[in-house]
């Protein structure tokens, strides 16, 4: 029969590992392999030999994994046409494809935790401050292929462990994170939104050993190794080597505490006194420019290199309760740098210390970028603070974005 319509329950989204064309495997039974851009092995856990076998891909390991609570999932392809023109003819004589295609998928998801975040390939910190882009930054954790898992009408992906000629993948090749957002408001759970930036789009029924989306960026050739798309349950388990428990449903607005560290109290607090904003919305993330390099021979960029610097921006808006005396000219003599934090701790608890806590993001060196204020007539008076850093390194612990908590 004819399918009707597709709604939430039929579809979630599946990541692979980096690199996009690597492989997607192990042939032992648990374990977990991190592989450097030009697919070399860099770091091998518990497990064996990786495979493209078939028989091995129903008894290996598999290293595509599903995202959990996506709530929006959209994506779209460009194709880029130049005109050929001649004088004599009002009309182009041709249009055509001089650079490769761009695939852009954007999802969001509620937070409950930080699986998803090290899915995606962002350091979560562990004791010692680690970038939270060092893994981007040197390669390690680049692109990866994404996968929109479809099933029959009806069905739901959870639990479903059919493959078959009713179950659909739809492919994002070579995908490389181009932004990622963190939200979080009164009324509403904590959000993230994360746009990509892919080469390729492919798409497959009976999902089961099938060759990858992936493209080789020198010449765009088709990368041979293969997949398979794993079923799914509720909530995330960890793989053997993490085994926090991840059953969380959503992260609560009523359990968001916000830490101005040194910024309440310092020369630069005019205005809206600190101590005393009734916080009600908070936004961090950074975009990630990613800049084709292409050299004669080829229509295809032989990479895409991230464009320096990258910058974190944090706001939030809170209703006005003190104001604190002081200053703009005092404060701009001051710039005083100020390590601003968020953290979201686990329902229900009792006691706020960093056992509890889920997701702890910290910026690092902010600068005070601006304050805006606000008044209208039957409304509160509010007041918007803004800051930014910049991203570092793995060896920067200074400054950037640090990311910590359940993963």
């Amino acid at each position: 029969m004819a399918t009707n319509r597709r709604i939430y329950q039929t579809s979630n989204l599946f990541i692979g590992p980096t690199p996009a064309t690597g492989y997607h495997f192990l042939s032992g039974t648990s374990g977990y392999t991190e592989y450097n851009k030009i697919g070399t092995k860099i770091n091998s856990h518990v497990g064996s030999l990786e495979s493209t076998t078939a028989a091995n891909c129903f008894t290996g390991y598999n290293l595509v994994e599903p995202l959990h609570r996506i709530q929006t999932i959209n994506h779209s392809a460009a194709i880029a046409r130049t005109d050929v023109n001649q004088f004599g003819e009002l009309v182009a004589i041709d249009r055509i494809i001089l650079e490769q295609p761009t695939v852009n998928l954007e999802f969001s998801y509620l937070s409950s935790n930080l699986h998803n975040e090290r899915l995606l390939g962002f350091t979560v910190c562990s004791g010692s401050l680690i970038s939270a882009i060092s893994g981007i930054l040197d390669k390690s954790q680049l692109d990866k292929n994404y996968f929109i898992k479809t099933v029959a009408e009806g069905k739901d992906v959870v639990n479903y462990t059919v493959n078959d000629t009713t179950t659909f993948s739809e492919g994002i090749g070579n995908g490389f994170i181009a932004s990622y957002r963190a939200e979080g408001s009164v009324g509403n759970f904590p959000t993230v939104s994360v746009s990509v930036q892919g080469l390729n789009y492919k798409v497959d029924s009976n999902p089961v050993n099938k060759t990858v989306p992936a493209v080789f960026p020198t010449d765009g050739t088709t990368a041979t190794t293969v997949y398979t798309l794993p079923s799914m349950g509720t909530n995330p388990t960890g793989d053997a080597f993490r085994g926090a428990n991840l059953a969380i449903s959503a992260l609560r607005p009523g359990d968001v505490v916000v830490d101005f560290g040194s910024y309440g109290g310092s020369t630069s607090e005019i205005g809206p006194k600190v101590s005393d904003l009734k916080i009600q919305s908070y936004s961090l993330g950074f975009d990630l420019n990613l800049v084709p390099l292409q050299q004669l021979g080829s229509k295809y960029a032989f990479s895409r290199e991230i464009d320096f610097p990258v910058t974190v921006n944090c706001q939030f808006t809170a209703n006005v309760g003190d104001l604190q005396i002081g200053s703009l000219v005092t404060g701009v003599n001051d710039d005083s740098l100020f390590n601003v934090g968020i953290k979201i701790y686990k329902p229900n608890t009792t006691t706020r210390n960093d056992d509890n806590v889920a997701i702890h993001y910290m910026l690092r060196s902010g600068k005070l970028d601006s304050i805006e204020n606000s008044a209208n007539i039957g409304e509160n008076k509010s007041t918007t603070l803004s800051f930014s850093s910049q991203l570092g390194s793995a060896e920067s612990v200074l400054k950037g974005l640090f990311i910590s908590g359940l993963n």
